[in-house]
């Protein structure tokens, strides 16, 4: 705590020394500024300028400094007027402007001599270029959010329009610049929306959104260079604001509808001989409506914006093992009666989800100096068989389960202008983001390589999972003196965790073979007798695993983390058209310290403590000509990702004393018959077949340093193409590894179906070194990563009718291991946990190259014709598109099968981890790439001047391609080991039961079949 104070003490006396301060639009907010000067270019000091928000005519009055300058910063986006005056000279005036999210707004203003007033009409968005503009963002604006195509509605899904972001897997997560999802940060208003429990968005991917896209006004994407105000994101950055009510009562109605009979068949699905066409083709139906509305309580003093938005979903899905049945050897006398039970598991199984939204917003002028907003948003999911969300999935019902969400956000921001050249915005959050999962029936799991799993998978229940509770409290200080602009601020983040789950507590059984599982009959399947085969009659399985609460409490766990942020930075004007950025940020998570750690393994009682995250940031924009038509701006800076809560809820239960869990093999003397759970922990030797998870002594955050470099060109009015070069390094990275491994006294040889051999590899054999444990799992922080792109982009903004933005990636993503788990792996996640050089190779979210186009299309005949019947047919149509083309991702060949008996597991080299092919570096194959066209298609019909109908009809996927989105792996599989001493010759022959990256699945609903939407809004 000291420590802490101390620094807090360093970060004010900076302050106080600093006489320049830094450009500091804030988050949610956006600054106004410009030069005044006379008509012979002279700057002009002690200029009145009044800055007026023409929604709800709040003003802010300024005077310019000795350089002829002023700035307005914290202003939320929105529509103003900007008037300047003194005395013997006319009134300049800037009628209208529209300031964005996270911009810089230029307004110069010029003025003559008295003898009137002078209007200066300037464009109603800021300078194409933003030469103010140091950090490499992409806003997404508010006419994009209202007229793009968004399957599902989930306004995050946008971030994917901007380069060097890439999908992370299936189901919302996105990766910027080949980082894992895991280190973004999200933020609404200003205020964290993230969980810290999974390192996700506020309710998860799972979810159709927590926020409504109807309450978004606009957002800003930060791909890198982001200010020191932004931190806690070694990835990227969201920053969206909710609309705000002004002094004209405006609103809408809307309601969309996604039926089955619009939609494409699931290719997967379809190519089941099996089915019947209404099979291949569920009755699937969505339905999301709502209103909003927005207007004065008080005019010029309070305003209120309220929403309301519902999801009714049914959307059954599909089981189908990875394998057909009948592709596999299965040869005991109870395969006939497993397959009849399988079948009866397999199918169509009925799904539905339901989401409710709520938002409401106060924004209370006080006087013209100090705003208070208050806002409260919230969001209710309820969805029986959910857990499971995918469109075809290898998971029973009986494996599935009632999935619910509740989020609640309140926020409170208070913004003052204390002097005309100082400004304090202060904000407090609490959220909530409550998440539980019941399972369909009990334990335990099973599961079998190639086919469906089935009972209570081994991570429900979880009746809290998590039960989490945000306080967020930040202080933002802006001080503009001179050429310079100068912010600091503090920021609090103070989460409460809740926990109830017991991870494998029903139970685990893993067979690797349709046969095995026959041998010993799952229960339900009638007339399977089991195979009397002695002592293993019963226990055909690979391994069972089973963990109990020691504690009674039943996986119940509460902890707190606190995340303390400090920063500073500079935004120096060193020439007109040159600026220079410094920052610097601080950041320490708190994290709890074990109270009931396990005093035979060391490391679970404490965890480190990681206090010297600082973050220097550099920036530099410059205006070559001074024209604000050609721009370079770099900068450098260095981000630190958060640990995921999850993970240290892990460190705390699995240590052998809290949570002890269980990995057992047939052969143990405490070994169940199937389908048998123990009634209790096992002693005696059997116990030290319990994992255990731990933090290296010298665990610490990932930290990412990231260079830029963008050169920007205004081509004509509102037509802007830049050039950009994005590097990213990553260190620190996380791992998970078993450190429990004796030390290997053999090697294994692998011999391919051509003949040659590959190796040798260490083999680790014998009993584990710690007879105390079994795998003890480390996290470590020692993974590298590199990412290098080119990016081209070409953008229009909206005017004759057309707006648009393009842009082409080039990328490539290089690391040694890195994923996006946040529980401890059970296993080694490397083939071999004592040598990472051979993890080394493509990422598994490099993606070389992307392309993406949105546009947006309003055509009108007015200018070409009087005619009122062609104008009333032809105007009024709006087109909106958005076109995604993206090479496949790497993939990694796995082997199936392994050694056995004599070895710490049966993996090809005895350590539990990958089945990776060892001598193919990682991602060294690649899947098929992915390409969607969204389309929407609008009429509008005006019922008055502010009211009017819109008919909308959507489609996603217009063409129907194929994307895959996971293939089979299983390159090669094992035949008989050869044993000569210590030394293995494992002969590969090729996988018999599927062709090698043949297509398993295909996208959910970023990427899926054709989908087709009808929607009609009432707009005034």
């Amino acid at each position: 705590m000291i420590k802490r104070l101390l620094i807090c003490a360093l970060f004010v006396i900076l302050a106080g020394l600093m006489t320049s301060t830094l450009w500091a639009q804030g988050q949610g907010t956006g600054s106004i500024e410009g030069v005044i000067s006379d008509t012979t270019g002279a700057v002009m000091p002690g200029v009145k300028v009044v800055v007026r928000n023409l929604g709800t005519n709040a003003i802010r009055e300024l005077m310019t400094d000795g350089s002829g300058h002023y700035r307005a910063d914290l202003l939320p986006p929105g529509e103003y007027e900007v008037t300047a005056t003194m005395t013997g000279f006319a009134t300049a005036k800037i009628e209208r402007l529209t300031l964005v999210v996270g911009s810089s707004h230029a307004a110069d203003l010029k003025m003559q001599v008295a003898g009137g007033q002078v209007t200066v009409e300037v464009t109603s968005e800021a300078a194409v270029t933003d030469p103010e503009r140091i950090e490499m963002t992409s806003t997404v604006g508010e006419r994009a959010v209202q007229d793009l195509p968004i399957n599902g509605r989930r306004w995050e899904n946008f971030v994917l329009l901007t380069p060097g972001v890439t999908p992370d897997g299936d189901y919302g997560l996105v990766s910027y610049r080949g980082v894992s999802g895991l280190y973004n940060n999200n933020s609404i208003d200003g205020a964290d929306n993230n969980q810290a429990f999974f390192s996700e968005a506020r309710g998860r991917t799972r979810i159709s959104y927590t926020i409504s896209q109807a309450a978004v006004k606009e957002f800003q994407v930060g791909l890198s260079n982001f200010s020191a105000e932004f931190g806690r994101a070694a990835g990227g950055t969201v920053n969206a604001v909710t609309k705000s009510g002004t002094n004209d009562i405006h609103g809408e109605g809307f309601y969309f509808l996604r039926d089955g009979s619009f939609m494409a068949k699931n290719p997967r699905v379809n190519a089941l001989s099996t089915l019947t066409e209404d099979q291949k083709k569920p009755p699937e139906r969505r339905q999301q409506f709502g209103g909003s509305v927005g207007g004065p309580l008080v005019k010029d003093k309070v305003f209120f914006f309220a929403n309301y938005d519902q999801q009714k979903r049914h959307f059954p899905g599909f089981v189908i093992p990875d394998t057909p049945y009948n592709l596999v050897a299965c040869t005991v006398p109870g395969c006939a009666a497993t397959i009849a039970f399988l079948n009866t598991q397999s199918g169509l199984f009925e799904r539905s989800g339901d989401n409710y939204v709520l938002l409401g917003k106060l924004d209370w002028m006080i006087n013209q100096n100090n705003t208070l907003t208050s806002a409260y948003n919230f969001q209710k999911w309820n969805s029986p068989n959910g857990i499971q969300t995918q469109s075809t999935i290898t998971v029973s019902p009986s494996a599935n389960g009632l999935d619910r969400v509740r989020t609640d956000m309140l926020n409170l921001r208070l913004t003052s202008v204390l002097t005309a050249n100082t400004v304090n915005e202060f904000r407090f959050q609490f959220g909530r983001d409550f998440e539980s999962q019941i399972p369909n029936s009990p334990g335990p799991s099973v599961s079998f390589t190639g086919g469906i799993s089935t009972g209570m998978p081994n991570y429900l229940p979880r009746a809290a999972y998590p039960n989490e509770k945000r306080f967020q409290f930040a202080d933002n200080y802006s001080f503009i003196h001179g050429n310079h602009s100068f912010k600091a601020g503090a920021d609090i983040n103070y989460v409460r965790e809740l926990q109830i789950n017991l991870y494998n507590g029903g139970g685990t059984y893993s067979y690797t073979s349709l046969n095995n599982l026959a041998s010993d009959c799952p229960a339900q399947a009638s007339g399977c007798v089991p195979v009397s085969s002695g002592a293993t009659t019963g226990k055909h399985y690979s391994n069972f695993q089973q963990a109990f609460d020691l504690t009674g409490q039943n996986g119940l766990l509460f902890f707190p983390t606190t995340d303390w942020n400090l920063y500073l930075q500079d935004n120096y004007r060193f020439r007109p058209s040159f600026t220079l950025y410094f920052g610097i940020r601080y950041e320490y998570s708190q994290l709890p310290q074990p109270t009931n750690g396990n005093s035979a393994f060391p490391l679970t009682q404490t965890f480190n403590k990681d206090t010297n995250n600082f973050g220097p940031r550099f920036g530099f924009s410059w205006d070559v000509g001074g024209t604000h038509k050609t721009v370079l701006r770099g900068g450098y800076g260095m981000y630190y990702g958060r640990t995921s809560n999850s993970a240290i809820a892990n460190g705390l239960l699995n240590n052998g004393i809290v949570n002890s869990s269980y990995y057992i093999t047939p052969t143990s003397p405490v070994s169940p018959v199937f389908p048998n759970v123990l009634t209790g922990p096992p002693s005696g030797a059997a116990a030290s077949t319990q994992t255990i998870n731990e933090f290296a002594p010298d665990y610490v955050r990932p930290v990412i340093h990231s260079v830029d470099l963008v050169l920007e060109r205004e081509l004509s009015h509102g037509v802007t193409v830049s050039g950009s070069y994005l590097m990213s390094r990553g260190q620190r990275l996380p791992t998970f590894r078993d450190t429990n491994l004796p030390t290997p006294t053999g090697t294994i040889t692998y011999t391919l179906p051509d003949g040659s051999a590959q190796g040798p590899f260490p083999v680790y054999l014998g009993s584990r070194p710690n007879s105390g444990a079994g795998a003890i799992i480390m996290t470590e922080s020692v993974l590298n990563s590199s990412y290098n792109a080119f990016v081209m982009n070409i953008s229009k903004r909206m005017s004759h009718g057309v707006q648009l933005q393009s842009n082409f990636t080039i990328a490539k993503a290089i690391d040694n291991g890195q994923s996006s788990q946040t529980n401890f792996a059970s296993y080694s996640q490397q083939f071999d946990p004592n040598n990472l050089s051979l993890e080394k190779g493509l990422s598994r979210f490099d993606v070389r190259k992307r392309w993406v186009t949105n546009f947006i299309l309003a055509p009108s005949v007015s200018r070409y014709t009087d005619n009122a019947f062609v104008k009333a047919v032809f105007n009024d149509w709006q087109f909106g598109g958005i076109m995604t083309f993206s090479d496949g991702k790497p993939q990694t060949a796995t082997i199936s099968g392994g050694l056995s008996g004599t070895t710490v597991t049966s993996t090809t080299n005895g350590t539990g981890g990958s089945y990776r092919v060892p001598f193919v570096a990682p991602g060294s194959y690649t899947g098929t790439g992915q390409a969607t066209v969204d389309m929407r298609f609008t009429r509008t019909f005006k019922v008055s001047e502010k009211a009017k109908f819109q008919f909308i009809w959507e489609g996603f996927n217009l063409f129907n391609r194929v994307n895959y989105t996971s293939f089979n792996l299983i390159q090669f599989q094992t035949g008989t080991v050869q044993k000569t001493g210590t030394n293995f010759v494992l002969p590969l022959a090729p996988y018999s039961k599927q062709a090698f990256l043949a297509p398993i699945n295909v996208g959910n609903t970023i990427f899926g079949p054709r989908e087709f939407q009808m929607g009609l809004k009432f707009i005034w």
